[in-house]
């Protein structure tokens, strides 16, 4: 959000401490992290040794008032202006006259939530665009806003100091000149370069190509869809496989009972034909079922007469077989169960 980082080195102004070499011999008080880099980054640009300052990093920097602390890292959008608001004389030392220039109040997440939550994203950085950029276009507004929160009231925070934090940090997120949330990948790869050269980060890391450090929801909302349009496509093939698997069951079915019918047809035919012939011939043909005792004749006219007049026993059936099959005749009624012969 911050185009320059918020942190500088102040003291009273009695302490006569204008520019880095004067921190020579002092004690600081460093905020963890960022003040702290900061620090250290300007002490190395301006070839001052570390061991020649006292450094601190306590939980929460101590008033200026203490004797004993000659100088600390603060917010210039806070600190400065409550001193001056005491009645006291601040000097101000930025890192950034001396070439030490971070960004600041940045908004991180990681790369997994970026491509999980693409969407989730898009918004939250939308919102938090539009808050920053509200929040610089109504100071008063917002002033009034901050001073309804109890812990404010109780530090007895006022609106002009308010005020005056707001117009320092416009000048901190320059939103006149450059879009809110603007980044430059020179920038961080200068950032990336003092933080290894201060051993922040790994020996291993300090050559990571930035490439996909920095957040574009152009590109994030291009790979978004590239990656809708590949599980769509993915989609329709699976779908279009099972559409062409179904119209093949449906036809190899209608073949299937196609040939059932013909099948059933032509058996048909030739049953028809058959029994023509037969008629016809004056031939009787019979079939005898001998599990259940049934007797069906094909053939001549009187093939009816014939099963139910000349079939009426085993004996008269056997005396219409030929006298040289008689034999062959007995043979099967022997291996018949009893019920049957």
């Amino acid at each position: 959000i911050f185009q320059h980082s918020p942190y500088v080195i102040i003291s009273r102004k009695e302490k006569k401490i204008t520019k880095p070499t004067d921190l020579a011999g002092k004690t600081i008080y460093a905020a963890k992290g960022q003040g702290l880099h900061l620090l250290h980054s300007l002490l190395k640009s301006e070839g001052i040794p570390l061991d020649s300052v006292t450094i601190k990093t306590p939980l929460r920097n101590p008033s200026l008032l203490n004797d004993s602390v000659d100088a600390i890292t603060a917010y210039r959008s806070g600190k400065p202006i409550e001193m001056e608001a005491l009645g006291y004389g601040v000097s101000t030392i930025d890192p950034a006259d001396y070439g030490v220039d971070f960004y600041g109040d940045v908004l991180i997440t990681s790369k997994e939530n970026i491509e999980n939550n693409p969407e989730k994203i898009e918004r939250f950085l939308a919102a938090s665009l539009k808050g920053w950029k509200y929040a610089l276009q109504h100071p008063d507004e917002i002033s009034d806003y901050i001073l309804t929160f109890p812990e404010v009231k109780e530090r007895n925070v006022r609106k002009d100091l308010l005020m005056k934090e707001a117009k320092m940090i416009s000048s901190l997120v320059r939103p006149d000149l450059i879009e809110i949330g603007h980044m430059n990948r020179g920038r961080w790869e200068n950032i990336l370069k003092v933080y290894g050269d201060l051993a922040v980060i790994p020996e291993a890391k300090r050559n990571t190509d930035l490439e996909d450090f920095l957040y574009h929801p152009e590109e994030q909302s291009f790979k978004y869809l590239k990656r809708l349009i590949v599980v769509s496509a993915v989609l329709l093939v699976i779908a279009f496989f099972f559409l062409i698997r179904n119209i093949l069951i449906k036809l190899n079915l209608k073949k299937a009972r196609e040939k059932v019918v013909q099948a059933n047809l032509k058996d048909k035919i030739s049953e028809e034909t058959i029994n023509t012939i037969l008629e016809h011939a004056g031939i009787i043909i019979w079939n005898w079922n001998v599990t259940n005792g049934e007797f069906v004749a094909y053939g001549g006219e009187d093939k009816d007469d014939f099963v139910t007049k000349d079939l009426k026993s085993i004996g008269s059936f056997k005396a219409l077989i030929h006298p040289d099959s008689v034999r062959k005749f007995d043979l099967f009624l022997n291996i018949l169960p009893d019920n049957l012969s």
